[in-house]
């Protein structure tokens, strides 16, 4: 009798160990699945595991915006951002012609405030060096890479969805705009302008050479010996922004944020379902949930959170020198927000599919590499884009972290599993 009560004890100690280590939310039912091409019936059972670790990191390295879709003028939410443009192509203006009068026309897509927005005052340059992308040497100091003698044309500019901004150039334009014509055969001699300000309160998005409304460079100009006033319009052979400044962080939050570029890591004891379960289990789904602190957030409501994603870590927690599996469309789509807008998830459907069986069985596999997952906002202009790349928006996540004491808040794994029909726990 003495030897059953303590086989009894024994199970119910090995039951509580068990439900407490998984945290579980399961309501295992009969199921029948096709694996291996065989009807096998098992039992599909729910784990949500929490996050063991957590933490924010911060990509030091700036990514290139010349291939952007907007380019970003003004100053919100602690970044500073300046457009730089480059008229190359005067192949349509005929030669020997003198060009009377120019300007630039440049087309609102949108703008981020904070506070209430008066107009800006925004003054062209012109650059005093060659470049290629908004990482040249020559962009340390944007200061001394602009002739501030010269302005070349002023505008003032008020927020705008999608309105037109128009900079027509005084003498001094002109006379730059002649020289680019006459140098038109060595675009090396076109060094561009740079968009400039003495200070702002929101942040402007404007179409970049990438969209169909791109920079334009209007020119008129009279034919010799001919009174006629002729106009072309050129656009932009080159374009990007600088910018500098950082995401208004908050140390008891974990951030993922685009432009300036955070992101969230998080380890989960995932391994743990193999000392439970010896036998093979099957991943069907998985999502990781992050709740979210709006107050303390910033969503561009243009582009939202669309592009946000989950990735597998390579290096260990701990490691500085963070590695993710960059492989191409090995993410899981992190944009779908729960019903009460209290925290992120991942997507439903084949994203989740993806994070079970593209990332998390790979870490059940592999017992020497990291449990770790990284969120990131991803830039889907490029097919090959790397948690590195980044986004021509600005917004940026703030996470609850674990150490929250209210459980629901607190960032978990939820997983979906297959487990084979005998042994039965």
């Amino acid at each position: 009798m003495k030897s059953f009560q303590n086989k009894i004890i024994l199970f119910i100690i090995i039951a509580t160990t068990f439900y407490i280590l998984f945290s579980c939310s399961e309501n295992p039912h009969q199921l029948t699945l096709n694996i291996y091409n065989n009807d096998i019936e098992g039992v599909v059972k729910d784990t949500i595991l929490y996050a063991t670790r957590d933490t924010t990191y911060f990509i030091k390295s700036k990514v290139s915006t010349t291939t952007s879709n907007r380019l970003l003028l003004g100053e919100s939410y602690g970044v500073t951002a300046r457009p730089i443009i480059r008229y190359t192509n005067f192949i349509s203006v005929p030669d020997s012609v003198i060009i009377d009068s120019a300007k630039i026309r440049l087309t609102a897509n949108g703008y981020i405030a904070e506070t209430a927005t008066p107009s800006l005052t925004v003054t062209v340059f012109p650059v005093l060096n060659l470049w290629s992308s908004n990482r040249d040497s020559v962009w340390n100091d944007y200061e001394s890479n602009i002739d501030r003698s010269k302005p070349l044309a002023e505008s003032e500019l008020t927020p705008s969805d999608s309105g037109a901004f128009f900079f027509n150039f005084n003498s001094d334009g002109i006379d730059l705009v002649n020289k680019w014509y006459e140098n038109r055969d060595n675009s090396n001699e076109n060094y561009g302008v740079l968009f400039d300000f003495a200070s702002a309160n929101y942040l402007q998005y404007i179409h970049a050479i990438t969209s169909l409304k791109d920079p334009e460079l209007i020119v008129f100009y009279n034919l010799p010996d001919d009174t006629v006033n002729y106009s072309d319009t050129l656009y932009a052979s080159m374009d990007a922004f600088i910018y500098e400044g950082n995401v208004p962080i908050n140390d008891d939050k974990n951030y993922v944020s685009s432009l300036i570029i955070y992101n969230s890591i998080y380890e989960f004891d995932i391994r743990s379902l193999l000392t439970v379960y010896t036998n093979e289990i099957t991943l069907i789904a998985a999502a990781i949930q992050v709740p979210v602190d709006l107050d303390k957030s910033l969503i561009d409501s243009r582009f939202g959170v669309s592009s946000m994603v989950t990735i597998r870590l390579l290096s260990n927690f701990e490691d500085s020198s963070v590695k993710v599996d960059s492989t191409i469309r090995v993410w899981a789509s992190h944009s779908q927000w729960a019903s009460d807008s209290s925290y992120i998830e991942t997507n439903s459907g084949s994203a989740r599919e993806v994070l079970a069986k593209s990332i998390i069985r790979p870490i059940l596999s592999e017992p020497e590499t990291s449990q770790s997952l990284a969120i990131s906002f991803i830039d889907l202009i490029e097919t090959s884009s790397k948690i590195t790349d980044e986004n021509d928006f600005y917004s940026f996540i703030a996470f609850v972290k674990r150490q929250d004491l209210d459980q629901t808040s607190k960032p978990r794994l939820w997983l979906s599993y297959w487990v084979p029909p005998s042994p039965r726990l």
